[in-house]
This record gives structure tokens, C-alpha cells and sequence, in this order.
């Protein structure tokens, strides 16, 4: 109980516990060396004069309730070597005076509660709102008030609001808002506040927010948005001044954003993205004005600056994208963007940046420079005024979203007078149509339609004028369009339609069109398409369709079309379709339907369309289809259908005509691969110059049309169905059972060697031709190795207009052994008396000619028939066994 006189207490040491203390002056800490403290709680009150926390040694006052009442001053690390802290956690302090720092070392954390400072000035070493883990604490600095500290957390630990709507706020060292991993501050600056510092962190390793609506904050060194990694710190101003000396760091190494909507801001450098990995956004609006010398948006992170209003000044130079590794934006669609001497896009190799522009004036008094990086324009709106020349790595219209830009190419004037570029992007985020019919030639390294997802690119091509590029695509992630009615496109490398997952593209050939192109992918991870009426597409290496897994390309050629390449991939990985019509031409060395496990390829061939392939391969590893309604298919080597183990393939012809020199059905020519099949039927012709071969998984189904080999093998297990149509061999490997349809041995005559058996129903026809008395090239032959089981029509043709004579003999049937005869025999009629002997045909397989009989003497007709009955039964076994001999020679 402080009495009528002078009362001191001196807490240097020990534990002082009382309900109430009153004296005139309380020291904690007060001889050098001792260490004090006291902790204040609830229900417990202390009134003094003036307390002195640390005087010459060290004191700790800690408030966690109660209430400390001190009439005049509160100081705080009194004397040179002396330390004082304070920690207010709970209940009330009222400082009459004023918070006084020393000449040692002051801290005074607000965690919570109530400070109350009559006399409106603190003065701290350390100022601390939210020092403790897990502390919520608030402080408000108002007019006529001030703080003076050398350090200030605004959530230093824990969570902390700071706000200031009047007096000031000086801070001679650093102010961080946010400072350790896991704490929050905010700092609300409006009114006629003032703050200083010399560094100001806003989400140092923490989350900081800094919301200014008048005042003024005043920064002698450094303002870091997001300074740490996994720091994140946002500064928000509407109203007043902020003045930075040295530099603002938007994203420093975490995470930082800068809205500039109202007020001044004024600095040397700003730099958006900063280090690697950080990520920095300025967003000007409304009336905002920000001052730099220089500026960088992703100097070595990634930086973006959006620009809907307001004046953004760069009184030296401006570089978007700086280091390797970085990545820097800038979107003007409003406002005023002025640079005093050039502006830089993507400086050092490996840099990238981009500059568009959709609204708004951009002022450059010097260059637009192309760095070492990549560098991009988009000139989508606005104005664009620039002094010097313009030289961009691309240049873009319809790059932001929203944007609808039609621009028509003049060579003779250019886009600009000033402008050179390397590439060439229609429709980024936004819509873009190129146009280029004046009969120009514009060359780019590469050529992009529909950039980004969303983004919608077209390129109109006519005339007589001409484009090259290193790579094209159409469709990068977004939807792309290629018309082309004229002139010539020539592509070096690549053209890509539907480029990556999600895009779509489309190339639509017709006119006098040419392109030309090393590879074409039609669908590469997107979707494609290829559509041609006419002109010229040759393709020196390969062209997909369906190139990868999810991605679909189809090619329609049609009308008087031509494409030629070196390899046609269908469903490679994905799902392709190649659809033929008209009197279009498709010419490759080597065509593939379904490439790989789980591609997925059809080709459809109809009315008069034509290809030529040196080799075709329906369903390798993955699923094929070919479908022939029409035309014409000429593969001069081999076509293989379901070549590999897990493939699947299938040739249908209904109409039209295909020829191949050997065709290998379920495998290939040395192995048994998949399932594959062939169906003839309809007005379908095949024709296989040397050998058809099926193996286990292999079937052909005849049910129309003509199938003409020259040899078939069917002796590893696979299926040969023939229902209907008309087959043409010289040699069949295996049994043959005809259930509809006609067999022609030979080629207009010859022979058929059947090593097996052979049958034929009462649905089926044996169709022989005759044109002389020689067998096998004069009339046709049968030569069946098994059982030959008979049925069906013997249908007998005459040949080259050969009319036989009387005694004439036609020896074509030969058998292993025999059974059944023919149901119905369709032979031509002879001239004058002569008529068809067939009463050898199911002994000796002969067919003979002979006339009404002349009378003459008994005798000698009698040995003159037993003769030539023996001389004829004597030929004619001599002649089978050596044309079997001759068949089994062939086979081996």
C-alpha cells in the first residue's frame, strides 16, 4: 500500500505476490546485473507514478488479466546494457503518459487485452501485436498518437491486427506483418495516418496483408510481398502515397500480390517474381498511378501484371521475363502504359515473356526487344504506339480472353511497318482470324492456332499466296482452323492438328491448295481433322491419325484430292479414320491400321477413290479395319491383316477391286500374329498376284465377288469360308468345301492343284473353260490330291472361240479317290451333230466330244475303237500322274 509519502518497489529478483500493489515507482530489473520480473493476473491490480521495466539490468513484466494502472510514464530499458520487455496477454494497461524506450533494449508485445496510452506516444526497440503462438491480439494507432520502435511484428507468432487511422507510426529497422512460418498480420492504413520503416515485410515467412486508403507509408529501403518460400503477402491500395526508395519485391521468394486501384505509388525497381519458384501479380485499376524506374515482371520466377486502368510510368527500362527459368506477363486492356526507353521481352536464354495488349495505349519512346528468351506480342485492341522498331520472337492477335481479332495480311505494308517476328499465334486465350489472300509469301519459324484452352485461331489461306513455316499447328490447346483454297503451304517439320489434350483442330483443303510437310499428325493428343476436295498434300515422312492414347484424327479425301506420303499411321495409339471417295488418290509406301495396343483405325475406300501401297498391315498390334465399297486398292507387296500377337484386323471389299502380291491373314509371313479376316462379298474383286496365307486366327470369308491367286495355304489351322462369289486359284494348301459360289480353276485356262480335299454342295458351281486340246493352258483342270466329293453344277465354257471335233477328249478331273457326281451339268452346244460324252466323267474325270455314227465294215471299226479305247486310257493315266507330279513340284 503506497502511503502519504514516496513509495519505490524494486523487484530485482524473487516473487513478489500480492492482491494489490500501489507505490509511486515501480522497478523490475532496476541494478545493473539483477533479473527481475513479475507477472500481473486476474483479479489483481498494481497503481503507480511510473514503472520502469529494465532500468539497469533486465525486466519482465508479464500481464495475463488484472489491471496496471501507471500514472505518468512506462519506460522500458532505462540505462545502456539494460533490458526491458513487457507482454500484455490479458486484462488492462493505462499508461497516463507515454511508453518511453531507453538507451537499452525495449520490447513490448501486445497478445491480447487492452493498452490504453494516455499520452499517445510509444517508444520500443521491439513492438510486438501477436507475439505468442496462438495469440489473437489487435493495436490501433489514431490520430495524434504515435510509435516509435526500431522493430515491429504484426503477427509475429501468432495473429495480429494492426490499425492505423491516425498519428504515426516510425519504425526505424524492419516492419514485418506475417514474420514466422504458421503466423498472420494485417496492417489497415487509412486516414491521416503516416507510417515509415526502413524494410517493410508483408508475409515475411507468414501470411501478411496490407490494405492502404489514404495515408502515407514511406519506405527507405525494400517493400517484400511474400518474401519466403511458402510465405504469401498481399499489399492493397486505393488511396494515398506509398514510396519505396530502393525496390518492391512482389513475390520475393514466396508468394506476393500488389493491387494498385487508387493513391500513388512511387519506387525505383519493381519486380514481380523474383527468385525461383516465387510467383508475383500487380493488378492496376481504377485511378491507380504507379512511378518506376525500372521494372521486371519474372525476373527469375514467375511474374504477372494486369492492367485494366490507372498509368504505370517506367521512366527507364521494362523487361518481362529476365533469368532462365522465369516467366513473365503483362495484359493491358485499359490505362496507360508508358516507357521511356525500351522495353525488353524475355532478355536471357531460357526466359520467357509476353506482352498483350487488348485496350488501353501502350507509349514505347524506345524498342520492343526480343532478348535471348521467348518473347511474345499479342496486339488484340487499343493503341500501340512505339518509336523505334519491333522484333518479337511471336507475334500474336486474339491472345486475351474475350478478344475477337480479324486481320487481313499485306505484305507490301505489314502489320506494322516496324515489325519482325519469328512465329506467328492466332487466337491465344481469346478469338483471332488471320487472312492471307493478297498473293504475298510470309515465312515464320512456327506457326500456332488456338493457343490456349479456350482460345479460338484461324488462318484463311488463298490466292496465289504463300506461307512456310518450321512447324505448324492447328490446335495447340485450343481450337484452330486452317482454310486453305489456294496457294502454297509448306511446312518443313511438323504440322500439328489437335496438338495437345483438349484441342481441337481442323485443316480443310480444297482449289488449287498445296501443303507440304515432313510429318502431319492429324489428332496428336487432341482432335483432328483433315479435310480434302482437292489440291495436293504430300507428306515426305509420316502421317498420323490418332496418334496418341484419347486422341482422334480422321482424314476425309474426296473429290479429285491427292495425298501422298512415305507412311500412313492410323490409330497409332488413339482412334484414326481414313474415309476415301470421288476420283481422290492416296499414294504411301507403307499404310498402318492400328499400330499399337489399343489404337483403333478404319479406312473406308468407296466410288471411285484409288490407293497404292507398297505394304499395308490392317491391325498390328492394336485394332484395324478396312472397309471397300469402291475404287481401287494396289499394294505391291504384302497386306497383312492382325500381323502381331493382340492385334486385330479386317479387310471387307463389297465393291471395288484390291490386289496385293502376297496377303498373310492372322499373322505374317514367317509367324501367326492375331485375329484377322477377309471378307469378300457384293461386287468385290481381290486378287493376289503370288500367295495368300492363313494362319491359325486367319479367315477369309467368300461370299461374293471374285478372290483370284495364284496360291492359297491353309494348313496352319485357319478358316476358309466360301458361301458364294467366284475363287481363282492355281494351287490351295488344304481342304477346299465350296457351300455356294464358284470355283474357276486356272486363268482363262489353266489349273487348279488342290492338296486335300475338295467338295462342293448343291449350291456351288465348278466352272471349267475350254479353248483346245492342250490341258492346263488350253482347257481348265481340276487336280484335287484328297477325296474330291462332287455336287452342285459342273458349268462347261468354250474359250477363244475353240468349237471342238469329233474324238476330241478333255481330261479335267483328277482325284485322290471319289464320291458323289454333280446334280445338274451345263455344258455348250457343239456344232452340227456333234454332242458331249460324259460317261467317263466319275471314272476317268474326262469329257469327250462325239458325233452320230457313220456306218463302215464291223471289223475295222471294231479294232479302230478298241484302240484308241486303249491308246486313250493309256494317255490319259500318263497325263495325270504327271501333272500331279507337276502340282506337288509347284507346292514344294
Amino acid at each position: 500500500i503506497n502511503g502519504a509519502g514516496t513509495g519505490t518497489l524494486n523487484i530485482d529478483g524473487g516473487t513478489v505476490t500480492a492482491g494489490t500493489i500501489g507505490v509511486d515507482t515501480l522497478n523490475i530489473g532496476n541494478s545493473a546485473g539483477t533479473n527481475g520480473s513479475h507477472t500481473l493476473g486476474s483479479g489483481e491490480s498494481i497503481s503507480a507514478g511510473s514503472e520502469t521495466i529494465g532500468n539497469s539490468g533486465t525486466g519482465s513484466f508479464t500481464q495475463t488479466g488484472g489491471t496496471n494502472t501507471v500514472t505518468n510514464n512506462l519506460n522500458m530499458g532505462v540505462n545502456t546494457g539494460s533490458s526491458g520487455t513487457y507482454t500484455l496477454a490479458g486484462g488492462t494497461l493505462d499508461v497516463g503518459g507515454n511508453i518511453v524506450n531507453g538507451a537499452g533494449t525495449s520490447t513490448l508485445n501486445i497478445d491480447g487485452s487492452t493498452l490504453i496510452v494516455g499520452g499517445g506516444s510509444i517508444g520500443v526497440d521491439n513492438f510486438n501485436v501477436g507475439n505468442g503462438a496462438g495469440s489473437n491480439s489487435s493495436h490501433t494507432l489514431s490520430s495524434g498518437e504515435s510509435i516509435t520502435a526500431g522493430t515491429e511484428n504484426i503477427g509475429n507468432f501468432g495473429t495480429g491486427t494492426f490499425t492505423h487511422t491516425g498519428g504515426m507510426n516510425a519504425v526505424s529497422n524492419g516492419l514485418y506483418i506475417g514474420h514466422i512460418a504458421g503466423s498472420s498480420g494485417t496492417y489497415s492504413l487509412s486516414g491521416t495516418g503516416t507510417v515509415s520503416a526502413a524494410d517493410e515485410y508483408v508475409g515475411r515467412w507468414g501470411t501478411g496483408s496490407f490494405a492502404q486508403t489514404s495515408g502515407t507509408n514511406t519506405v527507405s529501403h525494400n517493400l517484400y510481398l511474400g518474401t519466403s518460400s511458402g510465405a504469401s503477402g498481399a499489399y492493397t491500395i486505393s488511396g494515398g502515397t506509398l514510396g519505396v526508395n530502393n525496390n518492391i519485391s512482389v513475390g520475393s521468394a514466396g508468394t506476393g500480390t500488389l493491387n494498385i486501384d487508387g493513391g500513388t505509388v512511387n519506387t525505383f525497381i519493381i519486380a514481380a517474381g523474383s527468385i525461383g519458384g516465387s510467383s508475383g501479380s500487380v493488378n492496376l485499376s481504377g485511378t491507380g498511378s504507379l512511378s518506376t524506374s525500372y521494372e521486371v515482371i519474372g525476373n527469375s520466377g514467375t511474374g504477372v501484371f494486369t492492367q485494366t486502368g490507372g498509368t504505370n510510368t517506367i521512366t527507364n527500362e521494362f523487361t518481362i521475363g529476365i533469368n532462365s527459368g522465369s516467366s513473365g506477363t503483362y495484359n493491358l486492356s485499359g490505362g496507360t502504359n508508358n516507357v521511356t526507353n525500351d522495353l525488353t521481352i524475355g532478355l536471357f536464354s531460357g526466359s520467357s515473356g509476353t506482352y498483350t495488349i487488348s485496350g488501353g495505349t501502350l507509349n514505347v519512346n524506345g524498342n520492343i526487344t526480343d532478348g535471348a528468351g521467348n518473347s511474345t506480342l499479342y496486339n488484340d485492341g487499343g493503341t500501340l504506339n512505339v518509336a523505334g522498331t519491333i522484333d518479337v520472337d511471336t507475334y500474336g492477335i486474339g491472345g486475351s480472353s474475350g478478344s475477337n481479332v480479324n486481320h487481313t495480311y499485306n505484305g507490301a505494308v505489314g502489320f506494322l511497318s516496324n515489325l519482325t517476328f519469328d512465329s506467328l499465334n492466332v487466337g491465344g486465350s481469346g478469338t483471332g482470324i488471320f487472312t492471307h489472300s493478297d498473293g504475298s509469301t510470309l515465312g515464320m519459324v512456327d506457326l500456332r492456332l488456338g493457343m490456349d484452352a479456350g482460345g479460338s485461331g484461324t488462318y484463311n489461306l488463298s490466292g496465289t499466296s504463300a506461307l512456310s513455316a518450321n512447324n505448324e499447328t492447328i490446335g495447340n490447346s485450343g481450337t484452330g482452323t486452317f482454310t486453305h483454297t489456294g496457294g502454297a503451304n509448306a511446312v518443313s517439320n511438323g504440322l500439328y492438328i489437335g496438338h495437345n489434350a483438349g484441342s481441337s483442330g481442323t485443316y480443310s483443303l480444297s482449289g488449287t491448295g498445296t501443303v507440304s510437310a515432313a510429318d502431319v499428325y492429324v489428332g496428336r493428343w487432341g482432335t483432328g481433322s483433315f479435310a480434302q476436295t482437292s489440291g495436293i498434300n504430300t507428306v515426305s515422312n509420316r502421317l498420323y491419325l490418332g496418334t496418341y492414347s484419347g486422341a482422334s484424327g480422321t482424314y476425309d479425301l474426296s473429290g479429285t484430292g491427292n495425298v501422298s506420303t512415305n507412311i500412313l499411321y492410323f490409330g497409332n495409339e488413339g482412334t484414326g479414320e481414313f474415309n476415301q471417295s470421288g476420283m481422290s488418290t492416296a499414294t504411301t509406301n507403307e499404310l498402318w491400321l492400328g499400330d499399337y495396343s489399343g489404337g483403333n483405325a478404319t479406312y473406308n475406300l468407296s466410288e471411285t477413290g484409288n490407293l497404292s501401297a507398297t505394304d499395308e498391315t490392317i491391325g498390328r498390334s492394336g485394332t484395324g479395319t478396312f472397309t471397300q465399297t469402291g475404287g481401287t486398292n494396289t499394294v505391291s507387296n504384302n497386306l497383312l491383316v492382325g500381323a502381331s500377337s493382340g492385334g486385330s484386323g479386317t479387310y471387307n471389299v463389297s465393291g471395288g477391286s484390291f490386289s496385293a502380291n502376297n496377303s498373310y491373314i492372322g499373322g505374317s509371313s514367317t509367324a501367326s500374329g492375331g485375329s484377322g479376316t477377309l471378307n469378300i462379298s457384293g461386287a468385290g474383286d481381290a486378287m493376289i498376284s503370288v500367295a495368300l496365307k492363313l494362319w491359325d486366327a486367319g479367315v477369309v470369308n467368300l461370299s461374293g465377288g471374285t478372290l483370284d491367286a495364284t496360291s492359297i495355304d491353309n494348313t496352319n489351322g485357319g478358316t476358309f469360308n466360301m458361301t458364294g462369289g467366284t475363287l481363282a486359284v492355281d494351287t490351295f494348301m488344304g481342304d477346299l468345301a465350296l457351300t455356294g459360289g464358284t470355283l474357276a480353276p486356272g486363268n482363262s485356262p489353266g489349273l487348279t492343284s488342290i492338296f486335300g480335299d475338295y467338295s462342293q454342295d448343291i449350291n456351288s458351281t465348278l466352272q471349267m473353260e475350254i479353248g483346245g486340246l492342250i490341258p492346263e493352258t488350253e482347257y481348265d483342270v481340276l487336280d484335287v490330291t484328297g477325296m474330291m466329293s462332287l455336287g452342285g453344277t459342273l458349268e462347261v465354257l468354250l474359250y477363244g472361240g475353240f468349237n471342238p471335233d469329233a474324238g476330241d477328249t478333255f481330261d479335267i478331273l483328277n482325284w485322290g479317290s471319289l464320291t458323289g457326281m454333280f446334280d445338274f451339268l451345263v455344258m455348250p452346244t457343239l456344232l452340227g451333230d456333234l454332242f458331249w460324252d460324259t460317261s467317263s466323267l466319275y471314272t476317268t474325270g474326262e469329257l469327250s466330244v462325239g458325233a452320230t455314227a457313220v456306218p463302215e465294215p464291223a471289223t475295222v471299226a471294231l479294232l479302230g475303237i478298241g484302240l484308241a479305247g486303249l491308246g486313250g486310257v493309256y494317255l490319259r493315266r500318263k497325263r495325270r500322274e504327271k501333272r500331279k507330279q507337276n502340282a506337288v513340284d509347284s507346292s514344294q
